[in-house]
């Protein structure tokens, strides 16, 4: 009995190691800049979310996160608030007005904003209304 308790507890640590965060999947990068509030208030304002992978070397400093808050926040249509970024994971969410700016129209002025920094952004979902 004693045996397979062992086994047990052994075969459940070995496979806890298999199961922690990777950082790199689309809910890994999700989560790191999920926000239950700004959800909650999106919806409540009809806004979407909208949760972004960024691509290309990015510094992860004080200054960079700065700059790339600077750019979403002047973009129409995006609740300034509602801004989250994650320089680890290398993911931005954030509410919008889709009536405002369309999603296509968002992707393509944020891209060329963040072109400067040789960045690109992956949508990590399809648009949804809150």
């Amino acid at each position: 009995m004693a045996f397979r308790r062992i086994m047990a507890t052994m075969v459940a640590i070995f496979f806890s190691q298999q199961i922690l965060a990777c950082g790199h999947c689309v809910e890994d990068k999700i989560a790191a800049v999920y926000d239950y509030q700004v959800i909650t208030q999106a919806k409540k304002s009809g806004l979407e979310m909208a949760f972004f992978s960024i691509d290309g070397s990015l510094a992860r400093d004080k200054k960079t996160l700065e700059k790339i808050t600077q750019l979403i926040e002047s973009v129409r249509g995006i609740d300034k608030k509602s801004i989250r970024i994650s320089l680890d994971s290398e993911s931005i969410s954030f509410a919008y007005d889709g009536k405002k700016i369309p999603f296509a129209l968002l992707i393509d002025t944020l891209e060329r904003k963040l072109a400067f920094q040789k960045l690109t952004l992956i949508p990590l979902q399809e648009p949804k209304k809150t």
